[in-house]
């Protein structure tokens, strides 16, 4: 018999499916004779060894726990498409939607706006772009305190 005759039926030898004994006799001499063959022999024997154990666990555990368990599953599946920078966004989009990340870019705007504000009350021309500014912190104000309520 050909190696890949044998592997094919690797499966069903493990699990006893193979009934007739001359086709068992002659898979058992070719598995004694070829390491490959052996060896994947004993992957097999392996693995549903594994599913045995695996199916007692799962008989023993609540359905609860076991929801949890395919709901992480098909998180972890749905992730694993993904390209490592999107994880990176992922936690940066994070922090942003943070409290502290929100207070920071404030921060940030009424900084930048300040700087821009005085640049232009020393030395501008355009009233526009101060006025701008200054209807912006209002907004932000606004938003600062309407997002402290929310709490």
């Amino acid at each position: 018999m050909e190696c890949n005759i044998v592997r094919k039926k690797l499966k069903d030898y493990v699990q006893n499916y193979i009934t007739d004994i001359k086709e068992k006799n002659m898979l058992e001499e070719h598995i004694k004779n070829c390491a490959i063959c052996k060896r994947e022999l004993y992957l097999w024997q392996e693995v549903l060894e594994k599913q045995k154990i695996i199916s007692n666990l799962q008989s023993n555990l609540s359905s609860d726990i076991r929801n949890r368990i395919k709901y992480r599953m098909t998180q972890i599946e749905k992730n694993k498409s993904l390209p490592p920078i999107v994880y990176r966004l992922q936690s940066i989009g994070k922090i942003w939607t943070s409290t502290k990340g929100r207070l920071i870019i404030q921060i940030l705007i009424i900084l930048v706006s300040l700087i821009v504000l005085v640049k232009y009350m020393y030395g501008g021309k355009n009233l526009l772009v101060p006025f701008l500014i200054l209807f912006g912190f209002i907004v932000l104000f606004i938003i600062m305190l309407k997002g402290s309520k929310e709490k």
